[in-house]
């Protein structure tokens, strides 16, 4: 193609406002730019030579934009607006109620019909919040969803920026929560350990950054400076110790365990542990063994540990001394318990043992020796420095033998209504017989003598053969009846139709706790099983009574004065009433009395002169002997156990008609501790005579 010539007209700037539609092109000595509007105008420069710049401002998003109130869980969303033109978007968003979690969301889109959730916030009722999220597509709208209360005030205001901006800005002492706008930033730090030589840090894997030292320094450090000291501070500034001591949760359990069962835990590595430490508290009676293994396999060791319910809770540490331990609890007790706390702690220091020693270098040690049943007793030590000790003597009871019952030791008297006692191969057995309302008592004819400072304690073998039955009432202990056949004075064990329960009179007023209420060692509830022998035992004294069932206390009554009268007799009741006709079978195969001291006191005498009764002692005691001196032909001296005479029942010893004897006298007379339970009277009749006796 040909070259063509350009036509250039050069006028003035100054003359450009006057014609806009030169053509050809005018060569000009300056910048013009052509408007929105269609019209140029001059490029102006800065003072220092520059462009002088102008930016164009944010502008108004009216399109998602409100201040319209919404109801409880009522949504706003705004018009789709075009944001190819802009870098971001500043959005001031303030209510008076909370929205909906993640609420405020900016969606984008590509083409305004296919929406995408982008940014979501979290609006605290009662804010103004503001935030700068960047511009992600084309075209964009704000979807509010408002909380569950309807809102009073609410203003939504979003500004596009053509320029970017800072996308969050805080003071520095705000509180920072996680709704804040924010940037993440991910870096990596590189670290020198060389000249020209750098690393990267890492990470631990709990996601700690990962430090260590070196090199340590003397002062700081142990063993050839190989070893950092670390010493531990209390919160006063003060050097304190810790240890790691932890729950061991394979040795630990609150699930309630039925009568019989056993909790075991699992084997758990001791390597590093010193001190292996249980606690328990549970409902009833257990058994804890705290077992050690050298591979988690073997249980070599174990020690055992009895939990007495009616205690509380109870805790000990055992020395490690294998690789491996676990704890096992066995429930003992009749029921499934009501709570159980099992924990195993694994102690890295322990103290086991006292730090004083003796002067000569020994483990230095104080012990007590204390009850099993009843850990509140003591021995004793004299100011002699000797240790106090009661003997047992038994007082009262025989067992029994052959078929016949000894009337010498056993009163069957009281059996009235049909009931009977019957004895075969060493057992005695109390029926109540099928006739209505039977009844069988039996009662020792003697009385266990009580004197002040010393314990008495019943114990005998019974047997609840028939099972517990409404209108029966079967009772065993030392106790007086009075002629109501009800109890008087005394202490016993009761089975009243199914209710088993433990009971004490005085006077005729009779205490009974029933089983659910004991506070022994068998826990508050115990019921005998059915044809099943047990060793029942009652201490008592004038300050309380306990009872035991084989051994293990089963109910404690520290009260002053529980019974009238401490010297009792053995008795045994099998009671049928409400026309029942039940045969109903008590069985017993022995039953004393013994008195925890000494059996002889220091004994008294009387002088006793002429004829005439007196009253020697009121109560039980013994008769060691009698001086009879200055006698009158035909002389009588009678004994009684009781406090009256003439009744042949009660007398214990007649001399007979005695003789006048010129070559010896005084006459000595040893009765041997001659027994008596209700009194001593002596009589002394027909004719005159002295008469000494020695008795306790």
């Amino acid at each position: 193609m040909a070259n063509t010539a350009t036509e250039l007209t050069v006028q003035r700037l100054e003359n450009l406002a006057a014609d806009k539609t030169v053509s050809p092109p005018v060569m000009r000595r300056g910048l013009v730019g052509k408007a929105d509007d269609g019209n140029y105008y001059d490029i102006k420069g800065s003072t220092e030579g520059g462009l002088h710049v102008v930016p164009n401002g944010s502008e108004v998003d009216a399109n998602n934009s409100t201040e319209t109130p919404l109801l409880a869980n009522a949504t706003f969303t705004g018009t789709s607006t075009e944001i190819l033109h802009f870098s971001a978007i500043a959005l001031l968003v303030s209510s008076d109620v909370a929205s909906a979690t993640g609420g405020l969301v900016l969606e984008f889109s590509p083409d305004g019909t296919d929406w995408h959730a982008g940014e979501s916030y979290t609006i605290p009722a009662g804010s103004t919040k503001f935030f700068t999220p960047p511009v992600q597509a084309r075209y964009y709208r704000i979807v509010y969803t408002n909380g569950g209360t309807d809102q009073t005030a609410f203003h939504l205001h979003p500004l596009l920026k053509k320029t970017p901006i800072k996308w969050s800005s805080h003071n520095i002492q705000d509180t920072l929560n996680d709704e804040d706008d924010g940037e993440l930033n991910v870096s990596v730090i590189k670290l020198r350990t060389a000249k020209d030589n750098y690393v990267s840090g890492s990470a631990t894997n709990s996601g700690n950054f990962k430090t260590s030292l070196e090199e340590l320094e003397s002062g700081i450090s142990s063993n050839s400076n190989s070893q950092l000291n670390v010493t531990q501070f209390l919160a006063d500034g003060t050097e304190g110790l810790t240890q790691a001591v932890k729950a061991d949760a394979n040795n630990s359990s609150t699930t309630n365990l039925a009568s019989g069962a056993t909790f075991t835990g699992t084997a758990t590595s001791t390597l590093g542990v010193v001190g292996l430490q249980w606690s328990l508290y549970t409902t009833q009676n257990c058994t804890v063994y705290v077992e050690q293994s050298p591979d988690g396999t073997n249980w070599d060791i174990s020690y055992h540990f009895d939990y007495i319910a009616s205690k509380g809770g109870e805790g000990e540490t055992v020395q490690a001394t294998q690789a491996y331990w676990r704890i096992r609890v066995t429930n003992e007790g009749t029921l499934t318990t009501t709570a159980f706390r099992l924990q195993g702690v694994l102690c890295p220091i322990a103290v086991p043992l006292p730090s004083a020693l003796s002067d000569d270098a020994r483990l230095k040690t104080e012990s007590t020796l204390s009850g099993r049943e009843n850990t509140e007793r003591h021995v004793w030590v004299n100011p002699t420095n000797e240790l106090a000790i009661s003997p047992v003597y038994r007082m009262v009871g025989t067992n029994f033998d052959g078929s016949t019952l000894d009337p010498n030791f056993w009163s069957d008297d009281e059996c009235l209504r049909d009931g009977t006692v019957a004895q075969s191969n060493g057992e005695v057995k109390l029926l109540t017989n099928t006739t209505a309302n039977g009844l069988s008592i039996l009662q020792s004819v003697r009385r266990g003598r009580f004197v002040a400072g010393s314990a008495m304690i019943f114990e005998g073998a019974f047997s609840f053969k028939t099972a517990g039955t409404a209108n029966n009432t079967r009772r065993v202990g030392v106790y007086t009846i009075d002629g109501s056949l009800d109890v008087e004075d005394g202490f016993f064990f009761q089975l009243d139709g199914t209710t088993f329960s433990i009971g004490y009179a005085r006077d005729g007023s009779v205490t009974e706790v029933d089983s659910g209420d004991f506070n022994g060692n068998l826990g508050l509830i115990w019921t005998p099983t059915v044809d099943t022998y047990y060793k029942l035992t009652i201490e008592y004294t004038p300050m309380g009574a306990f009872w035991y069932v084989d051994g293990t206390l089963l109910h404690k009554v520290k009260a002053g004065h529980p019974s009238a009268y401490m010297t009792l007799p053995i008795t045994m009741e099998n009671e049928n009433i409400g026309n029942i006709t039940t045969e109903i079978e008590l069985h017993c195969v022995g039953a004393y009395i013994a008195r925890q001291g000494e059996l002889f006191t220091n004994q008294t005498s009387k002088f006793l002169q002429g004829t005439g009764t007196t009253i020697c002692k009121r109560g039980a005691g013994v008769v060691k002997g009698i001086v009879i001196s200055a006698v009158v032909d035909n002389t009588e001296i009678d004994f009684y156990d009781g406090t009256t005479t003439g009744v042949s029942d009660t007398l214990l010893w007649a001399s007979g008609g005695i003789q006048a004897k010129t070559d010896y006298e005084p006459i000595p007379v040893d009765l041997f501790g001659l027994p008596f339970s209700n009194g001593l009277t002596i009589e002394i009749s027909e004719e005159n005579c002295n008469v000494l006796v020695i008795y306790e």
